[in-house]
């Protein structure tokens, strides 16, 4: 659970320094990655904590 949630934390901060437009959808798209990942994660903990 720590290595997406880490990736978004660094991934924003590289947003906001990102200096075109190239650049920006590159870390947008790994964002998402990293969100995606995160979400799978918490459902994973979800479904276990409910069976």
């Amino acid at each position: 659970m720590r290595k997406p949630l880490a990736n978004i934390m660094g991934l924003t901060k590289l947003l906001r320094s990102a200096e075109n437009d190239a650049e920006r959808e590159q870390l947008m798209n790994m964002l998402a990655l990293s969100a995606d990942e995160f979400d799978q994660i918490i459902q994973e903990i979800s479904a276990k904590s409910t069976a």
